[in-house]
């Protein structure tokens, strides 16, 4: 999970925010699939904070995106997506940062000025890049 050369204590909080991402998305129960995901949120934030211009961060603000919108953050998960297109227009996550934003605008009643495109506009994403899958 993850590019660049994470390393000490920078790769560790991103790790460990990458990992309770994905426990959280085999989680039975929906109280245990909400803890695990605000621990990686956790994570995240102490990985923006202590790195805010390291390689990954583009990345880390794009998981943060995702994470926020798994826990109905909207407006918060919107503002991520695009720090993280910000940084980085053409990154590994720029189309699924993008198709994030345009859910968070939907959501948000912005259909106008949504950039949502088809379903399939991240296809080939990984299950870590994207959190939404497809909501409803």
């Amino acid at each position: 999970v993850g590019a660049g050369s994470a390393s000490g204590w920078c790769g560790a909080l991103y790790h460990m925010a990458a990992l309770q991402f994905m426990l959280a998305q085999g989680a039975k129960a929906e109280a245990d699939r909400q803890t695990l995901l605000k621990g990686g949120l956790e994570y995240l934030g102490r990985f923006l904070k202590e790195f805010p211009n390291d390689e990954l961060t583009p990345d880390a603000l794009h998981y943060q995106g995702e994470t926020l919108y798994a826990l109905g953050r909207r407006e918060e998960a919107l503002k991520s997506y695009r720090a993280s297109l910000e940084r980085a227009p053409d990154g590994r996550f720029a189309d699924a940062a993008l198709y994030g934003t345009g859910w968070c605008e939907r959501d948000l009643g912005q259909a106008e000025a949504s950039r949502l495109g088809s379903h399939d506009h991240v296809a080939g994403q990984g299950q870590f890049e994207s959190a939404t899958q497809c909501p409803a």
